[in-house]
């Protein structure tokens, strides 16, 4: 009888972390019976301690029970994203990049949209303000997402000085918030790698662009955006990559970043991989080769399903 309790024992504490799927807790206060006379016979001797292991597991593996950690991955929501707008005396602007990036309410739009989606263990501040330098990091020491006012000035400048007045002012405004929103959503990834511990193989740098490349195509699930709409922002960010590679600079080789030209490549696969069909040009006109575009919706798909894996158990339950 000592084995017959001790194995009882073993199955009560297994048992507060199993959830029968054919049966409601609320409805039932007690497992059903033919479970228990599992046990029963096996402290009656009828069935051997191996015989009762094995009802065990053929009850896990048909689904009948099921185990779950419960406290595994848990986050407990204690937190929020919120914006913090610093002033930008130095701009050379009139009209200054906080006074545009403000009058887009764009942050303000994000964090709503993220704090309706993310559980977090704490504040993350998204700080806007002049750095001296064209950058945007995430500071993983303080929790912040910075986004350099420098930054903003420096992609409208590049469709600026590449369009001209091909485009309106306003035209090139949206290609450079396009822009600002995949480096948001890169930052967003190194956020979400930090304080979920998330299991990342390769360059973090990578990953982090191709979940940025996986939440703006989120969109593409809206139907009143008749699936476009994240594809027209990626076609910004592409084009913003392709200019920055013929800048006239030396390549950074030893960089945790890709270089340039790579990561058109990349997102350009991995647009056309979720939406072929809108994305037939990037073929006919030589922008992705067709050796990569063989298995772009390959990639995409193992990109999608791989993040969304990823963050299933960070997700509020709506």
């Amino acid at each position: 009888m000592l084995r017959f309790y001790t194995v009882l024992v073993m199955f009560l504490i297994v048992t507060s972390f199993i959830t029968p799927l054919h049966y409601s807790i609320a409805q039932k206060s007690v497992l059903p019976e033919w479970i228990r006379n599992i046990f029963l016979w096996y402290g009656q001797k009828q069935i051997s301690e191996q015989e009762l292991l094995q009802a065990v597991e053929y009850l896990i593996s048909q689904r009948i029970i099921e185990v779950t950690t419960q406290n595994a991955n848990k986050i407990i929501d204690r937190g929020d994203f919120f914006v913090t707008y610093y002033s930008n005396p130095n701009s050379i602007y009139e009209y200054s990049a906080r006074e545009w990036i403000q009058d887009f309410q764009y942050f303000e739009t994000q964090i709503e949209y993220l704090n309706s989606e993310f559980l977090l263990p704490y504040d993350i501040e998204i700080v806007a303000k002049e750095c001296d330098e064209t950058n945007a990091f995430y500071d993983w020491q303080t929790k912040q997402i910075i986004i350099c006012y420098e930054f903003m000035d420096y992609v409208y400048e590049n469709f600026e000085s590449n369009y001209g007045n091909e485009y309106t002012t306003e035209d090139k405004s949206l290609m450079a918030l396009n822009v600002i929103d995949f480096v948001f959503y890169h930052e967003l990834g190194h956020v979400l790698v930090d304080i979920y511990q998330l299991p990342i193989t390769g360059l973090e740098e990578n990953a982090v662009d191709q979940f940025a490349t996986f939440f703006m195509l989120l969109s593409e699930a809206e139907s009143d955006y008749e699936g476009i709409v994240g594809q027209d922002i990626l076609f910004d960010v592409g084009t913003w990559f392709l200019i920055q590679a013929e800048l006239d600079y030396e390549p950074i080789y030893w960089d945790t970043h890709g270089l340039d030209i790579q990561r058109f490549y990349n997102i350009s696969c991995y647009a056309y991989g979720q939406h072929p069909q809108y994305n037939q040009d990037l073929i006919t006109e030589g922008w992705l080769p067709e050796e990569r575009a063989v298995n772009c919706e390959y990639e995409y798909s193992v990109l999608e399903s791989s993040w969304n894996e990823i963050l299933a158990p960070y997700y509020k339950k709506t």
